[in-house]
This record gives C-alpha cells, structure tokens and sequence, in this order.
C-alpha cells in the first residue's frame, strides 16, 4: 500500500488558526511518515494501516506549503491557508446551492474572494470504491465567480459575513444530504437513549428486511428516472415563467415524486451517511458547526430535541482531540412552511419550540431564528442570504465578541390579569419593533417597513393568540406600554394561555432594537 492522505487535504486548504490541527491517512504497517509545515518537522509511523500527525498551532496567513515523505514518495500541498474553518451539515437547506438561491448566479459572477474556499463532501451512500474515486475527484473551491456556484448558498453567505467582518480566510466543509433525518448523522449507538427513535428504528430494519441490494437498485432506477422528468419539466417552465408560483408548477408537473425507494444502501437510511460522510472529514480542525435540519423529522416532533442533541453531542466527540470538547454548534430554526391544500397542523412549530429546547439545554450554542422567513407551498425558500448572514451574526457575536447586538428577541415572562396577558422579552436592545405588513407577506426582506410597535395600531401586530382554555386561540390585539406588549382578544374573558408564531405557515412581525425576529413561543 502506499501512503495516503485523507481526500480533504488538498490544494487550497484551509487550516484553523489557534489550535492543534490532525493530518492522517493510511499507509503499510510500521511505514514512517513525515510532515514538514512552517519550518517544522514531524514524524510518526503507521500502525494498523492508519497514521496521523497533530500540527502545532498556527497563526492566520498563508499561502503556504506542506510536504508530506513517506520514502521515497513526497506528497506536495500548496496554497494552504489558516484562518477559520467551519462544518456545514444538515439536509435539503444547507444543500440548496448557491446558483439555486435569490440572485446566486449574479452573486456568484461578481464573487473574487480567494480567501474563502469550500470543500464538498461527496453524498454517498455507503464506503466503497466509488466513494473512494469520488473522493479523488474532490478539491477546494474559491469564491470566485463559477467556481463556487454549487457550493451550499446558507454557506456562501455566512463565509462572506465572517469574511468581511474578520478579514482572515474562511474554509466551509459542506457535508450534506437533502431529505436526510438527524438518524443519517449519528450512529446507531448514539440513538440507543432514545427510547421514542427505536420504533422508527425497527420499523426502517423490517422495511429492508429481505430486500436485495439488486432489487433496490432496480427501484432507485425507476425512481430516478421519473424524479429526472419531473425536474425537467419543472425546469422547462421556470424558464418560460420565471416568476411561476409553486402551486401551479405542480398543477402542470404534477407532484414531485417522493420519497424515494428505501434498500440497504439507500441515502436516507438511519445512520448511513455518518458513516460515509462525517465520519470521513472527522477529525479535521474547525471552529464550529453550522447545522440546517429538522423538516424531515417533522413526524418524530415529539423527540426531536433527543435526535438533535444526539448529532450534536457524536459530532463535537468526533471533531475533538482526546477529551469532548464542546465546539461551537449554530443551528438554524425551521422558517415557515406548509404545502398547497395542507391543514395547519403545527408541527413546524412544534420543532421549532424543539429546537429551542436544543438551543436553551446545550452550552455553546447559537440559533438564528428565521420564523419571519419561507415559502407557501416550496420547502426550499429561495432566500438563502437571510439565514447565511443571522448565523454569521451568531458567530461573531457569541464566539468572536466582534458584535455586541447579536440575540434574538425572546420572551421573558407573561402575566395574566383578566382579560389581559401581559408579556415581557429579554434581548430588546432598549426597543419592540415591527415590520408593516399587508398580513399575508413574511417580512424577513422588509426592514425598510420596519418602524417602532408602539405607532402601530393593535390590530397590525400580527402572530399573538390568547387562550381561555389552553386549546380554542384566538389573534390578539397588541399595545405596547414600554418594553412589554399588552394583549387582548374578542371574546377571550380570562386568557390563560398566549403563543406567538404558532403555526406552520403564517405572519408574524415583531423585532428587538437590532431588527432581530421575536422567536416563537408558547405559555400556559
């Protein structure tokens, strides 16, 4: 066997400053290996066919050079930057590229930002041989002009924060994979605790149970190939009408063709593509995670916070040298959504409160709150600078302390006194505000509508609903009396329960003093 590198450790690298970074690989047993990095030289030896060397840490800079030896073989990585790294996972939201997204190919043209590099990890379903030959053919990419229009748009638009803001290189692994539950990205062992995700569990092993591998690739074929025509004439009309809504694209296409087969080897199986895809980047160095994930789970909101401190908790253990540590991890809350014809049946908002859970109960997190973002009827919004940049303001608020106005508006308190609720908020930055809305626009896009919520009248603050019963809710009307919101609803006498964004698809437009959404809520 020869010696090799891990597929990351290419040209155009880019390494995190301030900390030990790990290169390994495989070669024979006992081969020696050699590193020499920014006037250093190190040495180890094979064992068990693997190796590895830990980098002292390194300062911002570069471009630089790294000659690996093993022999007679010398291995040369050029362009090497250090700077900051970070992990971009999740499923179909983190993987919408950036030519796909609102404005992306123009955005992409007038890209020339050599310091910013992506390295795509291949989605694949399982370790072989092809996976190993997909490897091969990764690179990292710049953001320069074509080159990074099919690089992960949340991404692109989060690089390009840090970037502008810390002026240092900006490296984003994005390893991703549409459709995919928060099972995909942990192994089976970390879900064992999860008394509710065993069921799913059997349910997926009876499901393959007896399936040949020949059979499920007969099926992937036949799916494929009416997947491939509904997104060619899906295609065909947004070229012909470009501003063709969603309801009726699929009045003439038809339904997209999903879920896809389910065999052995299938993508979207529990625990798969941890195995052929984190678990192949792991450990390499990184400040952080970057995580957009949650729709596929949407039938499992009732455990969701469990799946997702699960990914969390394998993730930090794998990206960590010796002992956990806890590496920054942002998620992304779920915007709005909710199909064409679909009942409002609120399980978007129950993993959204899910996901706040994630965010309250773990240390070191960030949650850019986007409950002001979606689509009717697309579970791919196309707005994909609002969540890129919200999770960039999370970084540089919460680990770089380069912005001071960083939370989301959070509810505080509520206070019941006859037929009122009276509501408190942590994080106003000195302000409640609201964007001016027509009642069915999201407002993410309309700070210039924004204008403090006291000059507002009540019945133009939307997404408040008070309860007498904790089950019938009705919309409130809001006043603001200083930094608190007063509420009142017809007919509701003595409210014992209030929520904000409760919903699946709806508007709502409240803001703090940093133009920051309320987050969702419900109390009583």
């Amino acid at each position: 066997m020869h010696m090799k590198l891990a597929a990351i450790f290419k040209d155009g690298m880019v390494l995190q400053r301030n900390q030990i970074n790990r290169i390994w690989g495989l070669a024979d047993e006992g081969e020696t290996i050699k590193i020499e990095f920014l006037g250093q030289t190190y040495e180890t030896r094979a064992q068990k066919g693997k190796w590895y060397i830990d980098l002292a840490p390194a300062k911002v800079g570069g471009a630089y050079e790294m000659t690996v030896i093993s022999g007679e073989e010398r291995v040369v990585i050029r362009d090497i930057l250090v700077g900051e790294v970070w992990f971009a996972g999740g499923q179909s939201n983190m993987e919408v590229e950036l030519q796909n997204s609102d404005n992306g190919i123009q955005v992409a043209a007038q890209a020339d930002y050599g310091w910013i590099r992506f390295y795509n990890v291949p989605k694949h379903p399982k370790v072989d041989g092809e996976l190993e030959h997909l490897e091969a053919m990764t690179r990292w990419k710049y953001a320069r002009g074509n080159e990074c229009l099919d690089v992960s748009a949340v991404a692109f638009y989060f690089a390009k924060k840090l970037y502008d803001i810390l002026q240092v290189p900006v490296g984003i692994i994005d390893c991703y994979c549409g459709g995919t539950s928060a099972t995909c990205w942990a192994p089976r062992e970390s879900f064992a605790a999860v008394p509710e995700v065993q069921d799913y569990i059997k349910e997926w092993d009876d499901l393959i149970a007896g399936k040949s591998e020949e059979q499920y690739q007969a099926e992937l074929q036949e799916f494929n190939e009416k997947f491939d025509s509904w997104n060619n004439k899906v295609d065909v009309l947004k070229r012909e009408k470009p501003d063709m809504e969603w309801p009726e694209i699929n009045q003439i296409a038809g339904p997209c063709p999903w879920p896809p087969p389910m065999g052995g080897s299938a993508p979207f199986r529990p625990f798969g593509l941890y195995e052929s895809m984190v678990k192949r980047v792991a450990p390499y160095g990184i400040r952080g995670f970057l995580y957009y994930q949650g729709e596929e789970d949407s039938c499992r909101a009732e455990c969701y916070e469990k799946l997702n401190t699960c990914v969390i908790e394998k993730w930090r253990e794998d990206f960590s040298l010796g002992e956990k540590e806890n590496i920054p991890f942002l998620l992304t809350q779920l915007p709005m959504y909710i199909a064409e014809g679909e009942e409002d049946n609120r399980v978007f908002a129950q993993i959204r409160e899910q996901q706040s859970r994630v965010f309250a109960n773990n240390e070191n997190m960030g949650m850019a709150v986007l409950i002001d973002c979606g689509e009717r009827d697309n579970v791919h919004p196309t707005d994909k600078k609002t969540p890129g940049e919200r999770l960039a303001l999370q970084a540089l608020g919460r680990i770089y302390g380069k912005v001071e106005r960083f939370d989301n508006l959070r509810v505080d308190q509520v206070t019941f006194i006859d037929d009122t609720a009276i509501v408190t908020f942590r994080n106003t930055y000195g302000e409640i505000r609201a964007r001016v809305t027509d009642s069915s626009t999201l407002t993410a896009l309309y700070e210039d509508n924004e204008v403090p919520a006291k000059i507002l009248p009540p019945h133009m603050i939307w997404g408040f609903e008070l309860s007498e019963d904790g089950v019938n809710f009705y919309p409130a009307q809001v006043a603001t009396v200083g930094l608190k919101l007063k509420l009142h609803a017809e007919g509701v006498r003595k409210p014992v329960a209030v929520r904000y964004g409760w919903t699946d698809f709806g508007v709502v437009n409240v803001y703090n003093g940093a133009s920051l959404p309320l987050e969702p809520f419900r109390r009583g």
